[in-house]
């Protein structure tokens, strides 16, 4: 495991430690989360950057598209 330094401001720092007291964690533990889901909201984003299509639909075709027709 690595380790890493970060500089953040003050205000990030507070709001942190009140998040962490809050929910009885660890501010290590806080931060490490933190960077997986910022790390799998990237990878959302770039998997859909990937498939993403243009296209519009209609309520009535994505109904039809996903079998939800009456």
């Amino acid at each position: 495991m690595s380790i890493i330094s970060v500089r953040v401001d003050d205000y990030i720092i507070s709001t942190i430690d009140k998040k962490v007291k809050q929910h009885h964690l660890k501010r290590s533990d806080f931060i490490r989360d933190a960077i997986l889901s910022k790390l799998e909201d990237l990878e959302d984003l770039e998997a859909f950057e990937k498939t993403k299509n243009d296209k519009l639909y209609s309520l009535d075709e994505v109904r039809k598209n996903l079998g939800l027709e009456d």
